[in-house]
């Protein structure tokens, strides 16, 4: 059963991958008219701009995932102090 927000978080995970697919898969069918934004908000999105650069080298989506390992490890070691429930 977990603790709830285990699927949340594998819920926003499989929004995010699917996002990211979209963003990948837009860039490399249509590289004459897709266009990052020019103040890059995407990478203020991403935290980093990863996702631009494995875009241009023409890597697929599923790339950044593990790359978001370690934040989320990360997160859920931060999280434990302030959860109410064990």
């Amino acid at each position: 059963i977990g603790d709830g927000w285990t699927a949340v978080g594998n819920a926003s995970t499989a929004i995010g991958d699917a996002s990211t697919a979209i963003i990948v898969l837009a860039n490399q069918l249509y590289p004459r008219e897709f266009k990052w934004d020019e103040l890059n908000r995407i990478d203020m999105l991403f935290g980093h701009s990863q996702l631009r650069v494995f875009a241009a080298q023409g890597k697929p989506a599923n790339y950044l995932p593990p790359l978001w390992l370690k934040d989320v490890l990360k997160f859920n070691e931060f999280r434990q102090k302030f959860l109410i429930y064990q």
